[in-house]
């Protein structure tokens, strides 16, 4: 739409501002990084002193918090004001002391208006101080209303266990969120049969939801049906016995959560994550395969590597010998699921890993590529240097082979390498090798470099790359 012709400035000259279109107002004040600082513009022109109130997102709170001006009523005054008749976007953000009675009037302005995403963040205490005060807080009940526009709800209420979600009643033959397909609620307290309620049956469109850092008001299980779910995070919820999962097409299941029994009805499913103790998974309808299996406990490898014989990518993470790794392996019923990639890592100056690894490849089949992360590598093993692999080991689909490590003995890791690659094993499709040194200077990656490179022969890729301020993140 284009706006009225330019106007005389109060010194003669031309007001292009003013002459700008509402539409390239609206593109330039949403690429702020508030709605605060698009309605401060309104000093800039007459003309823009509206223009901030039909913004197609709403983002209140985020700068104003981090000066310790942040007003709630400059929140409720610009809800208020908004214009347009939906808003596609509404992130609120407040400190940890916000009382749960100025919230609701939000959340009904979503439930008239909102058609996208709605994101509430409640910030965790910082000082000492106020995290006393936060501990003398009685618990305050906060209703969810219905809200039909919503795809995407994030409840990000850091530390805040003493709101207690209450989902409202549905409108009659109605449900609560019609449209939503995400739904994260982190940090709060919540009854476990309202949960359930809310998944199973007020969120009929529902493709994926994550739980983290709540608390159920008493220890008790959490049953999800869902006809639509595809993605289920279940992580540090507090008071959980059982975890009751029916979703016919669900792809995902992470648990980082104690849960004494998870019984999952998936027959869709293709990836599992299992970052807690969970001594009893029941899988009923779910296949054979997937696309991803990844474990950090020993306690709950066992009956998953029974349960699935075959596996893309296999990822288990933090392998130490007390975790019971040892008794797994020595138990000769315990095989790895058939997978193309093995992926392995460990922390702190763990002797026991090396000789573990050894042992589960020779559990392996079929392994194409082989990833290991050591955060140290220790430059003995029990107590004494590293021995020789017997000659019983062959990897004969093995193509990659790709090692990242943050510190430790140069040394041992080509001597690692060197066990890899001796005469006593067989690695005939090996292709590429490819070692990651963060934390290492440019000149001791060149020396390994030199010297992994001696070891292959001339038809094997062989890349070192060192990271000195350490790994990217989005290279990991």
């Amino acid at each position: 739409m284009a706006g009225p012709p330019p106007t005389l400035g109060a010194a003669g000259g031309r007001d292009l501002i003013s002459g700008l279109p509402d539409d390239l107002l609206r593109e330039i004040l949403g690429r702020l990084l508030s709605t605060t600082a698009a309605a401060r513009t309104s000093v800039l022109a007459r003309r823009w002193r509206r223009v901030w109130a039909d913004l197609p997102e709403l983002v209140l709170g985020d700068d104003l918090i981090h000066h310790g001006s942040l007003s709630l009523d400059a929140i409720d005054g610009a809800l208020a004001a908004y214009s347009a008749a939906h808003v596609h976007g509404l992130k609120i953000t407040v400190p940890y002391d916000t009382p749960a009675h100025r919230v609701p009037s939000w959340l009904r302005f979503a439930s008239r208006r909102l058609a996208g995403a709605l994101y509430l963040h409640v910030r965790a205490p910082r000082s000492t101080y106020q995290w006393e005060q936060w501990r003398a807080r009685k618990i305050e009940v906060l209703e969810l209303p219905p809200c039909e526009g919503a795809t995407s709800i994030k409840f990000l209420l850091h530390g805040v266990l003493h709101l207690l979600l209450r989902p409202q009643l549905p409108p009659p033959g109605g449900t609560m969120f019609p449209a939503l397909t995400d739904l994260e609620i982190s940090s709060a307290t919540i009854e476990s049969s309202a949960l359930g309620a809310l998944v199973s049956m007020q969120c009929p469109c529902l493709r994926k939801l994550r739980l983290a850092l709540l608390r159920l008001v008493t220890a008790s299980d959490i049953s999800i049906r869902s006809g639509s779910l595809r993605h289920l995070e279940v992580t540090d919820v507090r008071n959980t016995i059982q975890l009751h999962v029916a979703a016919p097409v669900l792809q995902v299941l992470d648990v980082r959560s104690y849960v004494a029994k998870v019984y999952v009805a998936a027959p869709s499913l293709e990836e599992v994550v299992v970052w807690s103790t969970c001594p009893h998974f029941v899988f009923a309808d779910s296949g054979r395969h997937l696309r991803r299996l990844e474990v950090m406990r020993c306690s709950a490898m066992a009956p998953l590597v029974r349960r699935f014989d075959s596996v893309d990518e296999l990822r288990l993470r933090y392998i130490v010998p007390e975790d019971g790794w040892k008794r797994f392996l020595d138990d000769a019923t315990n095989t790895l699921p058939k997978c193309q990639t093995l992926w392995v890592s460990s922390i702190g100056n763990n002797h026991g890993f090396v000789p573990i690894v050894l042992r589960l490849l020779r559990r392996g089949n079929d392994i194409k590529k082989l990833c290991i992360t050591y955060t140290y590598i220790p430059s003995t093993i029990d107590g004494s240097p590293m021995r020789s692999m017997s000659d019983n080991t062959i990897l004969d689909s093995l193509e990659e082979i790709e090692i990242d490590y943050m510190k430790g003995s140069e040394d041992v890791l080509v001597e690692f390498l060197k066990q890899l690659i001796s005469n006593t094993w067989s690695m005939p499709k090996l292709k590429s090798v490819e070692i990651n040194m963060s934390h290492s200077p440019s000149s001791v990656n060149d020396v390994v470099h030199e010297r992994i490179r001696a070891m292959f022969p001339p038809n094997i890729s062989i890349r070192s790359n060192a990271f000195p301020n350490g790994r990217p993140r989005w290279i990991v």
